[in-house]
């Protein structure tokens, strides 16, 4: 479709697209046109003036011509596109889960004193008993 801006009669000054233009018997040219407001007109060509649409230009920014993959080493013939892609792709490291903190506390079976169950874990002696009880019975 082609833009046009109504320049005389009735729509002076109003932006329209052209469907098609056709002549009559006389010879005169008149253009199918699509208003802004949805509406259609039959609009004589002299009234009209195309509006001529600037190209959207591409960034011309230079870039490499490069391979469309880039080389990674090691054989890939058995490998699917998609793998060998994959391969250049940094893994994901896996972080070991953070200690939980949680504090769990407990009395002490020998002296009733309070202490945290997490903080005897692993620790030589008896975990029903604090660390200085735990420390005794060695």
């Amino acid at each position: 479709m082609i833009k046009a801006r109504v320049i005389s009669g009735r729509y002076k000054n109003e932006i329209v697209r052209i469907t098609n233009v056709s002549t009559d018997e006389l010879g005169r040219k008149k253009a199918a046109c699509i208003l802004n407001s949805g509406g259609r007109a039959n609009i004589p060509v002299e009234e009209l003036e195309i509006i001529h649409d600037v190209p959207v230009e591409e960034n011309k920014t230079p870039r490499a011509k490069t391979a469309s993959m880039p080389f990674i080493s090691g054989s890939s013939s058995s490998r699917t596109l998609t793998h060998t892609k994959n391969m250049a792709k940094n893994k994901i490291e896996v972080k070991p889960p953070a200690p939980s903190r949680k504090q769990q506390l407990s009395q002490c079976a020998v002296c009733g004193a309070e202490y945290d169950v997490e903080e005897r874990r692993g620790r030589p002696g008896k975990i029903t008993v604090c660390e200085d009880c735990a420390e005794l019975d060695e």
